[in-house]
């Protein structure tokens, strides 16, 4: 079987887990034994071991992460950001390498090992597994029977999407969905002290967090200006923010301040292209590594994408004065950011869009549909086709499989604003609603 073979298999396991979940959610809910969630939780990460001992993984990145252990053990925190090598990774999911580092060296772990592979991989699995039991939690928070709700849980840790970045590309993009769902929980429950903290955690793990920055903000618009306004909220919750920059810093320090902001701000502004190997609308017109400086029309790729940060932000809090009666909407609001930026923004990577499976299977927890089931499903498997043709194939624009991919993409973000509009924005939905209602009028009418 060809390997491209192999990424159409795992696709139709994508499609064929999905179905199944949602053919046991329209089933009668049945008790179970009080050991199943330990069971399922054990198993997925029975999985993901049994898949990290067995794929190697993206070599570059095995061996990134391998030598910023040793140098972190080695040559100490501190030094870390002295090097002269490559280093795109703010401070926080460094201080998981540290143990890597040590362990590796304290009990002669070679670096090619299984062993010394699963010390790498563990954090991303724990925090997929973090990840799975928020699921579950706030199903059962929200109502959901335990068996629905541990079918939701499953849904997430078993879904090959997850699986293949954590376990078999051997990445670190669950160290930013755990604190972005903890984030928009907080904002839901009106919880803005563990907001500010997810948030802050959320940048130090993984830069592109500052992506969500204006869900926050229409969290902080939401529940200290428009609703009971005092200056002693005001100046709770700014106390608050303060001291999550403050403990962000300290937790900073022993690698240097200075130096800290230094590959922050160099993280922000590399690979200069209109895609880094995502399957979007860049990647379509022939811009995957391409200089972003490169015009496109009348504009560079860079500025379009300027354009497309400036609208999201305007589209996020118009959206959510449509939706300001909905305490539920911090969820949707971050599925629309992460779609609409991996779709259309410049400088994407290929798995810049696995939050946003989490943000949609959040939303549809708070408000399930059928329509946002399809659409959880589509996004998985564009993912999965994105993400698993980039780890096979080192060149993969000859592949004819990345154009349809690509404008599979573009459907899904178009798909995302239809659900927006049809059940979300409030006045818009309800117009919506109401020409369908006319029409169906008029067509009775016709009948009769």
């Amino acid at each position: 079987m060809s390997i491209l073979s192999m990424i159409h298999l795992g696709a139709l396991v994508v499609v064929a887990l999905l179905v199944l979940c949602s053919l046991l959610l329209s089933r009668p809910d049945r008790p179970l034994p009080r050991y199943a969630p330990v069971l399922v939780f054990f198993l997925a990460f029975l999985v993901r071991i049994l898949l990290t001992c067995h794929f190697p993984g993206h070599e570059n990145d095995f061996f990134c992460f391998g030598t910023w252990a040793n140098l972190l053990y080695q040559d100490g925190l501190g030094a870390f950001y002295t090097h002269d090598i490559l280093v795109d990774y703010p401070p926080a999911s460094l201080y998981f390498l540290w143990p890597v580092g040590a362990l590796s060296s304290l009990f002669n772990i070679d670096f090619f090992s299984r062993t010394y592979r699963i010390l790498l991989r563990l954090p991303a699995i724990l925090f997929d597994l973090g990840a799975g039991a928020v699921f579950y939690q706030e199903a059962r928070h929200l109502s959901w029977k335990d068996s629905h709700a541990l079918i939701i849980a499953a849904s997430y840790l078993f879904s090959p999407c997850v699986l293949i970045n954590s376990s078999v590309w051997g990445q670190v993009d669950s160290l930013l969905v755990l604190p972005l769902l903890l984030m928009c929980l907080s904002l839901m429950r009106g919880k803005m002290p563990q907001a500010y903290l997810a948030y802050g955690i959320g940048v130090l793990l993984k830069p592109q967090m500052v992506m969500f920055t204006p869900v926050l903000l229409v969290g902080i618009l939401d529940h200290v200006f428009l609703k009971d306004f005092s200056a002693r909220k005001f100046f709770y919750n700014l106390a608050c923010g303060l001291g999550v920059i403050a403990g962000m810093a300290l937790l900073c320090m022993p690698y240097h301040l200075d130096l800290v902001i230094k590959q922050f701000t160099t993280t922000l502004g590399s690979y200069p292209f209109g895609s880094v190997n995502a399957f979007n609308f860049w990647h379509l017109v022939g811009r995957n590594f391409v200089n972003q400086y490169r015009y496109f029309f009348f504009l560079s790729s860079k500025n379009w994408g300027l354009l497309v940060i400036l609208g999201v932000v305007f589209c996020v809090f118009l959206m959510a004065l449509l939706m300001r009666d909905n305490d539920k909407k911090y969820p949707i609001l971050a599925a629309f950011i992460i779609v609409t930026m991996f779709t259309f923004a410049a400088r994407m990577h290929e798995r810049y869009l696995f939050s946003g499976l989490a943000c949609v299977l959040l939303s549809y927890l708070c408000r399930p549909s059928r329509k946002l089931l399809v659409y959880y499903g589509a996004l998985s498997v564009v993912h999965f086709y994105n993400v698993a043709c980039v780890l096979a194939f080192r060149d993969n624009t000859a592949l004819a499989v990345t154009r349809t991919v690509s404008i599979a993409t573009i459907a899904c973000a178009l798909f995302l604003y239809y659900i927006l509009l049809h059940d979300y924005c409030g006045p818009l939905s309800s117009l919506w609603s109401g020409r369908r209602g006319d029409a169906a009028q008029d067509e009775s009418r016709k009948a009769s």
